[in-house]
């Protein structure tokens, strides 16, 4: 079957995409999916939400929500259209729902594709679950393969909530024509947790913009940190994360409260998220490293990260679990110096000591010396940026990851996944005369 003949259209389930009151939520996925339709793709998202009538939706909290998270009616994102999967609660009350939430958005995802004057060739699950298995039950009713993308959370934590959890996490994967994940490492697991038969599999990054996210010009970082309030003896630490335990926040804090700098040298600045604050940044702070000036920032803009990134001294994220940390790339191709966990993907996109310092999830005086170490080594601040700019490049742009994502779904549509397109490993690190001579200098 040639690539003409093929239903290129996709729909994608997802909770996490672009809305008009947060444009930069999960701005990575999206991305990926603009590099599929410039590779000839039609991409339509659907993001599962609650029914609320036109006119007395401010009767109900559910409504109310509802009402709050939807879609505008024709609204898109670089082309891409974005549409509410609206699921039944005419009545908010629960025991007028005896559908399950999966069953409820599978029957309006069911709707929706029977009702469709352009049904999609191909479906894909952002994420396993939660609405991994309305996409399987809905693809199995229309005869449609479906791809699932695991990206953390839906590996690390959610299978691990409930034996229901488990059981349709390994539905899900088990029975997804191909599995997606954002590194080796979370498919690991996710072949663990499923067990044999074999699923197939392929990595394929997020990808980082490398043009945005870049290295500072001459004389660029000076005039970053002056607008920043910074001092020429100040030292700036960046982290990047929602105020969740997870990412390792408190380590972080005791780090930097047990190194021997003055009152004000050290500063953290934190580019935080407004999704869900589970700690105060602020008040732990003041407990655990009260002689560091701590700076927060709340859904920080790209084009704002990107200067924070090549003004840092050091880049920190010491998080418990991950798949693969989209702010970790960023900070590599802005040529930072990156100091992270030995969690999901990391490993893989790091060459400890090369491209970054790789240190024990939990384990706050590992990260204290791994950060202090950079901070009395400018030298070694700069080659470790050059370093991992270098590989960020190689892993490629979301263009690149469209691209590939193109390639699989027609293979997928074909019904010949080949083996040369599953075993691409996108963060292979290459040795070539370029880093040899970066090597040599460096020593």
């Amino acid at each position: 079957m040639t690539t003409a003949a093929l239903n290129r259209r996709v729909w994608v389930v997802t909770e996490c995409y672009p809305h008009p009151q947060a444009r930069h939520r999960c701005a990575f996925a999206h991305r990926q999916m603009v590099g599929m339709v410039e590779s000839g793709w039609r991409v339509r998202a659907l993001v599962p939400n609650g029914w609320f009538p036109p006119v007395v939706w401010r009767v109900a909290p559910a409504w109310r929500r509802a009402r709050s998270t939807s879609m505008p009616v024709g609204w898109s994102v670089d082309d891409i259209p974005v549409d509410d999967l609206r699921v039944q609660n005419r009545v908010p009350s629960r025991l007028c729902n005896p559908l399950s939430v999966s069953d409820r958005v599978a029957l309006a995802l069911r709707t929706e594709l029977r009702t469709s004057a352009s049904p999609p060739g191909i479906l894909l699950a952002q994420f396993a679950l939660p609405y991994g298995p309305a996409v399987r039950a809905a693809a199995a009713a229309h005869r449609l393969p479906y791809v699932v993308y695991l990206r953390g959370d839906d590996v690390w934590i959610w299978p691990h909530q409930s034996p229901d959890h488990l059981s349709a996490f390994r539905n899900v994967v088990r029975d997804a024509a191909l599995v997606v994940g954002v590194s080796r490492a979370i498919l690991d697991e996710a072949e663990r947790l499923v067990g044999p038969p074999a699923i197939t599999t392929v990595v394929v990054p997020n990808g980082v913009d490398a043009q945005l996210f870049r290295p500072g010009e001459h004389g660029e970082r000076d005039r970053l940190r002056h607008e920043l309030g910074l001092r020429s003896d100040q030292f700036m630490i960046l982290c990047v994360a929602p105020q969740l335990v997870s990412k390792g926040w408190v380590d972080l804090l005791d780090a930097l409260g047990e190194l021997p700098y003055t009152d004000g040298q050290l500063v953290l600045h934190c580019a935080v998220s407004s999704l869900r604050d589970e700690i105060d940044v602020s008040n732990e702070a003041a407990r655990r490293s009260p002689r560091v000036r701590v700076v927060i920032e709340r859904d920080v803009k790209h084009e704002r990260l990107a200067k924070l990134f090549r003004a840092a001294d050091v880049f920190a994220l010491p998080s418990h679990g991950e798949g693969l940390s989209n702010a970790v790339l960023e900070a590599m191709a802005s040529g930072a110096a990156v100091v992270t966990t030995r969690v999901g993907g990391h490993a893989e996109i790091i060459d400890h000591g090369r491209d970054g310092l790789l240190v024990s999830p939990r384990d706050a005086r590992e990260l204290r010396d791994a950060i202090r170490s950079l901070l009395e080594a400018p030298m070694q601040r700069t080659s470790m940026g050059i370093s991992a700019r270098r590989r960020a490049e190689r892993i490629g742009d979301w263009r690149a990851a469209g691209r590939t994502l193109s390639d699989l779904f027609d293979a997928v549509i074909r019904g010949d996944l080949a083996s040369d397109l599953l075993a691409r490993n996108p963060y292979a690190p290459h040795l070539d005369s370029v880093d040899v001579e970066l090597r040599s200098t460096v020593a």
